[in-house]
């Protein structure tokens, strides 16, 4: 039973908590602005509208900056004053609380208070900037300004012609009149004064103030140039035309055939209907007169009126001429055709296969689907009629139905016959292969003539200069006699096979080939005055009368 009431009990509070949390009042802050801003020193007054829920009223209204307190409002309309506030940027909000205790609080507003006076904006509004003016004229000068902060003002706007002043005014919207400018061009600025002694000159705008009027410009907008049409007609003659000042109008606008008034027009848009033109070929021309006398006349545009109607132009857009089908097939036939007048239209497109009629389009673009045609070979025309009663056939076009189906056509276009290509790195291959075919087959001859040689492929060479002694020349290891002055290849010893080749033991050198002096058998080396003397023994062989010694110098 304990258990019972404490279930009842715990109910009875979950319920009344959750009455009490619906129960909530509401608040929303009203001023100042959110983001606005103020200059110091600042006094404002912050607003809040506040309603209390169903069977509860509301006790008061909290105003807080961030989390100060700032004032309180037991009444409403719930305000306070803030006065003094430091500069610096500020978060408002504001907490109603009803009779139950449950309190609710406002969204934040923001607001920014400066220690320093921001200048006001200013921008000039009227008149358009390089606009032109004829005198005598009477000019009216506006301006946009403001002050950035809440709690200032504009006191005055200046305007300028050049360094003149030309005008003044303290009460938005700011404007002058500037009555009879001089001739010439000008340029205007606004200068606006806050309440604080702030002063911003606005961005430039010229003007252009003509003693002398500027004739009008006027120009044909229709009908189009060279445009034909078939009587009785009604043309629709139309112009634009401007005065060049802005303190000046176009007054009229005449339109001319050749030297003949056909028709004036006193507001824009500039247009007149000219009925029934007679048959021939026309200039239309256009004159505009503006305010002071201005006249100008427009370009010409030439129009043809034809007392009898010309037929339609017509031709075939679709199947391609010569095509090939297989039946069942259903193609699409189409036709682009066109009444030369420009007050004449098609009124009809024929389709023909043969002598027989397959289809009718009325609508541009006009086309027909011709479904389950006969095999065959078919001869496809289009007949335009006019508005007028013109008829026009097209050019003929070939299809051809067939009751087989004809394997496709496919031939290669690349590559071209006969061509050769090179893979990547065939070139250094190839090379490479003739090298060793060559090195092999030099190495096997030279066996079959000094077998006691080239028993060893690791050999390296020698490239030799020889030159020109005065006595003992050096002789020849092979029947064909060294020369001096040419460049004889020597072997001059045996690598070590347990060594790997060196890339110097594989370069080549060019030496020089001379005598030295008697020394003890054997290799030797030595430095002289930076160079490097090789020794080596040249072997007895084919043709050589006695073994010597040879000196190879190569420069370091």
């Amino acid at each position: 039973m304990k258990n019972f009431r404490a279930l009842i009990l715990a109910a009875a509070a979950a319920l009344f908590l959750s009455a009490t949390a619906a129960a909530a009042p509401t608040v929303s802050l009203k001023a100042p602005a959110n983001n606005a801003s103020y200059l110091q020193p600042a006094t404002f007054a912050a607003s809040a509208s506040a309603t209390a829920s169903s069977g509860t009223t509301l006790t008061k209204v909290e105003f807080y900056a961030g989390t100060t307190l700032i004032g309180t409002d037991t009444t409403s309309p719930y305000s306070i004053s803030w006065t003094n506030v430091p500069a610096g940027v500020h978060s408002l909000t504001a907490k109603a609380w009803d009779n139950t205790g449950a309190a609710t609080t406002s969204a934040v507003r923001t607001i920014t208070v400066s220690a320093i006076n921001t200048a006001p904006t200013a921008s000039l509004s009227a008149p358009a900037n390089n606009s032109t003016w004829v005198t005598p004229a009477s000019i009216t000068v506006s301006a946009t300004a403001k002050a950035p902060e809440t709690n200032d003002t504009i006191a005055k706007v200046e305007f300028y012609a050049g360094a003149t002043l030309i005008g003044t005014d303290a009460t938005s919207p700011y404007s002058i009149s500037w009555a009879s400018p001089p001739a010439g061009v000008h340029t205007l600025t606004a200068k606006s004064y806050d309440g604080q002694g702030g002063v911003t000159t606005s961005a430039v705008r010229t003007v252009t103030v003509n003693a002398a009027n500027l004739p009008p410009t006027v120009s044909l907008s229709a009908p189009a140039n060279k445009s034909s049409w078939v009587s009785p007609a009604a043309i629709t003659v139309s112009a634009t035309a401007k005065a060049p000042e802005t303190n000046d109008t176009v007054a009229k606008v005449e339109f001319y055939a050749g030297a003949t008034l056909i028709g004036t027009d006193t507001t824009s848009p500039y247009s007149i209907s000219w009925a029934s033109p007679p048959a021939g070929v026309h200039t239309l021309t256009a004159k505009a007169y503006d305010g002071q006398g201005g006249v100008t006349t427009s370009a010409a545009r030439m129009v043809t009126v034809y007392a009898e109607n010309l037929p339609p132009t017509v031709s075939l857009s679709g199947p391609a001429n010569n095509s090939t089908w297989v039946s069942p097939a259903s193609i699409t036939v189409s036709a682009t055709a066109k009444a030369p007048e420009t007050n004449d239209t098609v009124a009809k497109v024929e389709f023909y296969a043969g002598a027989t009629l397959i289809g009718t389009d009325t609508t541009s673009p006009y086309s027909i689907s011709w479904a389950s045609l006969p095999a065959g070979v078919h001869t496809l025309t289009a007949k335009a009629y006019d508005g007028q009663g013109g008829v026009t056939t097209s050019a003929a076009r070939t299809v051809t139905v067939s009751t087989s189906n004809d394997p496709p056509s496919v031939s290669l276009t690349a590559p071209a016959a006969g061509s050769s290509y090179t893979g990547p790195g065939e070139h250094h291959a190839c090379r490479q292969r003739i090298r060793r075919r060559r090195q092999h087959r030099r190495r096997r001859v030279l066996q079959r003539r000094h077998p006691h040689r080239h028993r060893h492929p690791r050999r390296w060479q020698l490239y030799v200069h020889m030159e020109q002694r005065p006595r003992r020349q050096l002789q020849p290891a092979c029947p064909r006699r060294r020369q001096p002055g040419r460049v004889h290849r020597l072997r001059a010893g045996r690598r070590d096979r347990h060594r790997p080749a060196t890339p110097a033991g594989r370069r080549r050198r060019l030496l020089r080939l001379r005598r030295p002096p008697q020394h003890p058998a054997g290799d030797y080396r030595r430095h002289q005055q930076g160079r490097v003397a090789l020794g080596f023994r040249l072997r007895r062989g084919c043709g050589e009368r006695r073994p010597g010694w040879g000196r190879a110098e190569v420069q370091v």
